[in-house]
Parts: C-alpha cells; sequence; structure tokens
C-alpha cells in the first residue's frame, strides 16, 4: 500500500507518498523537496477557491490546500 505521510499543521494532516496525480484520488501530486526518509513526493487536496479548504487552509497558486 501506499505510504502514509501526516504533518503537524493545523488540525494535522495525514496524506499519502505519491509518484503521479493518478496516485491521489481528489488531489495532486507535489514534491516534497525533503530529504529521505520522507518521501520525494506526496498528495495534497485540490481546490479552486478558498471554500473548498478546511479552516486554517488556502487555496494557493497551485490550486491545492496548504496551510496558512
Amino acid at each position: 500500500g501506499a505510504t502514509m505521510v501526516c504533518e503537524a499543521w493545523p488540525g494535522g494532516y495525514c496524506t499519502r507518498a505519491c509518484e503521479q496525480d493518478t496516485d491521489c484520488p481528489g488531489g495532486e501530486c507535489w514534491e516534497t523537496g525533503e530529504p529521505p526518509p520522507a518521501p520525494a513526493a506526496v498528495c495534497f487536496k485540490s481546490c479552486q477557491q478558498p471554500s473548498d479548504c478546511r479552516a486554517g487552509y488556502e487555496c494557493d497558486t497551485d490550486n491545492t490546500c496548504y496551510p496558512l
């Protein structure tokens, strides 16, 4: 199965490692820039407007929900 990744972001943020967007139902695959053992890329929720994201997150210019 996919490797789960949980970040200490507002309200917690659990996602999974990915290699391409198709690995992320309802989201997009983005490189983390983190060194191993962190995954090279993880899924972020897709959005079109701020209301698509939960409190404490914004719909950024990449159209993904990211912490404020």
